[in-house]
């Protein structure tokens, strides 16, 4: 059995070295113009170039597979590995397509795992957790009216004059921002075509309680709903978001017009938010050893006739330390980690996204919460 990596973009560091200071043989193949040679020689590992067609054919059944390449690459990666027996992990959304190929990973043995970076990722075992300690009180009733919010950031410590700074462009940003975005509050599901038009502030219960500009992302309850709450559940507010600092949306209102004038034919969008991302990445680099930092909560509230009955949260914040930047370190470990599941077994093929399994989710969670400086568990009520 051997691990493939593909991809390091800025933040495969310290997931490569928690596998490597296990003795796990590591081969990182590094598509061309992906990492600079110094970011390399620091990574440990053989490297070869990333060719599919080369990767596809080195690899043996029970080989595993990590992907840091971009979305669109995944499905064509899956297939081949699913051809060779082999598993696949990456830390992004599991897509339709890379849903619907459950049953072929099935026949060949093959487990497909998805969702387990940081968001999606570290936000779902956090949300697990809370919703499994829910269930298991005795507050939880029938009646309650549950509200569940998840919401993170990534950023610079200093965020500068426009908010925000880039290690690579941030397209998948743009994505998201030129999508609709679809959440549940006061028991109505609502749909707005610019997340930035659902925009409002958050008040995030950190040791030092800090307010963040916060708005929607993507659909929240398909993205969540149908793996974590019960469908009997009565639910007031269902909300998946991402934190900002404060003057972000002041800062980004040249962005949202750009994107709200783009093209609507999809292969044009898609140029024209490229060149975004790519200007965007050029006018506000991270510089040097600049820090970055990591602020994520995840709330489940719990009410019964208008009072709260049980109302717990986590919360992290991490910054760049000599282990890395935030990012990388709550991106690449949890990876690194499932990694380690699925060479133990502990994972079943087929397709999944991260764990549900309380059992799983706990030793995961004790893992990960290293990465950070702050992460807690909070019970409001106490």
């Amino acid at each position: 059995m051997r691990i493939h990596w593909c991809g390091i973009g800025p933040g495969s560091g310290p997931g490569l070295r928690r596998l490597s200071q296990d003795g796990f043989p590591v081969t990182i193949w590094v598509p061309a113009g992906d990492g600079d040679q110094a970011r390399l020689r620091d990574l440990p590992g053989g490297v070869r170039r990333y060719v599919l067609s080369e990767l596809d054919s080195v690899l043996g059944r029970g080989d595993i597979v990590v992907s840091m390449l971009r979305a669109e690459d995944h499905a064509d990666l899956a297939r081949h590995c699913i051809g060779r027996g082999a598993h696949f992990l990456w830390p992004g959304h599991v897509s339709p397509e890379l849903a619907g190929m459950d049953d072929a990973a099935r026949r060949a043995g093959s487990v497909l795992m998805g969702g387990i970076g940081l968001d999606p990722g570290l936000d779902h075992l956090m949300a697990q957790d809370l919703v499994t300690a829910y269930r298991m009180s005795l507050a939880c009733r029938p009646g309650n009216v549950l509200s569940f919010q998840s919401v993170s950031g990534s950023f610079p410590v200093e965020p500068g004059p426009f908010r925000g700074k880039f290690n690579h462009p941030p397209t998948d940003m743009l994505r998201t921002l030129s999508a609709p975005a679809r959440y549940r509050r006061g028991f109505v599901d609502l749909l707005i075509a610019h997340p930035w038009d659902g925009l409002g502030e958050r008040l995030v219960p950190l040791p030092r309680p800090q307010t963040f500009e916060v708005h929607p992302i993507r659909d929240s309850q398909r993205d969540w709903g149908s793996s974590l709450l019960d469908s009997a559940w009565t639910v007031r507010e269902f909300f998946h978001g991402t934190l900002r600092p404060l003057g972000w949306a002041m800062a980004w209102q040249s962005v949202f017009d750009q994107i709200a004038a783009m093209p609507k034919d999809p292969q044009a969008r898609e140029t024209a938010l490229a060149e975004l991302s790519e200007r965007l990445a050029a006018d506000h680099p991270y510089h040097g050893d600049e820090p970055d930092r990591v602020v994520m909560e995840v709330t489940l509230l719990a009410e019964a006739g208008g009072r709260p009955v049980w109302h717990q949260s986590w919360v992290l914040d991490a910054e760049a330390d000599t282990r890395g930047s935030a990012l990388a370190r709550l991106v690449s470990v949890p990876v690194a980690l499932c990694v380690l599941l699925v060479m133990a077994r502990e994972i079943p093929v087929g397709v999944h996204p991260a764990p549900h399994d309380p059992r799983l989710v706990r030793r995961l969670l004790d893992q990960c919460i290293l990465q950070a400086q702050t992460c807690l568990r909070i019970n409001h009520l106490r």
